[in-house]
């Protein structure tokens, strides 16, 4: 099905005709006054107009993007303040110098500066139009560099999770194939239970991840599902705990955000020989998610480095969907490893 596409204004081209019509809207005063007074055309308002659109596009263009987005601020003040005290004081003096439409008989001009009444307008004036040009170049830079930040974000958000999906363990896909195959010869069973586990971990990682968020019970089913799958691959030496806390229902949380940690338990902490034990829990409110995992050290298991890329890009995601509202620790306690993960919802 084809797509009608509309055309659409860039940002640029929205803020020039914005510019065009305000600045059309203004240079026209001098042709009202004219229609509206039926009198000769004041060229001298035309004239400082075109100085206050000089002042404002070489402030807007020049100085606020050369100086002050460049954090020169002495001289960004070293420079507008002059330039608007020099034009008001000269729209002044040629104000008081412009010759009246109809000149009473024996007038005699003399410069008299009466600085409240000639300069102080002339200066409101232009420094107006200085603080306008400088606002409104200063929120179309924050406007970019908001929306190119917001932009960068959201794609490194859908990078990490694309990136997060593609590195989960595809091994444990092949050890469960491998270990329901067996189960399947033996007749066990826990053949069938561990089909249909394998089979909702691929249907979850394959349609629900791509979105932003996921149920939180959705979540936590297919920890689950991991958790049964891995242990058929131990053996009685390994102890297994999964405990769900509090009410999941109507959480949202983004996809994929524990099993970094479960992965990292099973293969650090699980040995088929030694004892060994994994617990892993969720205390669950409506205002947080306390997450905490705890699995026995095993030294040939921890000889190289034990928090991988995945675990790494798992936390960068934490940090981006909740800045200032998470609390993560990771530390060795008596033999074992013990992970804590606290979220503010």
């Amino acid at each position: 099905m084809l797509k009608k596409i509309y055309p659409a204004f860039s940002g640029n081209t929205r803020n020039f005709l914005l510019h065009l019509m305000l600045w059309v809207l203004l240079l026209s005063v001098p042709f009202m006054d004219m229609v509206t007074h039926r009198g000769d055309f004041d060229l001298w308002l035309l004239f400082r107009l075109i100085i206050a659109l000089g002042l404002f596009y070489f402030n807007y263009f020049i100085l606020v993007p050369k100086l002050l987005i460049t954090r020169k601020l002495a001289l960004y003040l070293a420079v507008i303040i002059p330039l608007v005290f020099g034009m008001s004081y000269l729209s002044a003096l040629f104000t008081e110098f412009r010759m009246p439409r109809q000149a009473p008989a024996g007038f005699v001009r003399t410069f008299q500066p009466d600085f409240p009444m000639r300069y102080i307008p002339s200066l409101v004036t232009f420094t107006l139009h200085a603080l306008a040009s400088t606002m409104s170049r200063l929120y179309i830079e924050w406007s970019s560099t908001s929306k190119k930040q917001m932009a960068t974000e959201s794609e490194k958000r859908v990078a990490e999770l694309m990136f997060l999906k593609a590195q989960l363990n595809p091994h444990f896909f092949f050890n469960s194939l491998n270990t329901i195959y067996s189960l399947t010869i033996k007749k066990a069973q826990q053949a069938p239970e561990a089909i249909i586990s394998l089979s909702n971990l691929m249907r979850y990682v394959l349609y629900e991840t791509d979105k932003d968020v996921v149920r939180l019970e959705d979540d936590l089913q297919y920890l689950s599902d991991y958790i049964e799958l891995s242990k058929l691959r131990l053996t009685a030496n390994n102890k297994v705990d999964f405990i769900v806390n509090g009410e999941a229902d109507n959480l949202l949380i983004p996809p994929l955000l524990f099993i970094s940690f479960v992965e990292n338990a099973f293969k650090h902490g699980a040995a088929p020989v030694d004892d060994s034990g994994i617990h892993i829990s969720f205390d669950i409110s409506p205002k947080q998610i306390a997450f905490r995992v705890e699995n026995t050290i095993h030294i040939e298991r921890t000889a190289g480095k034990r928090s991988g890329v995945g675990l790494e890009n798992t936390l960068s995601r934490i940090n981006l969907y909740f800045p200032d509202r998470n609390f993560f620790s990771a530390f060795e306690l008596d033999g074992r490893y013990i992970v804590n993960l606290i979220i503010a919802l």
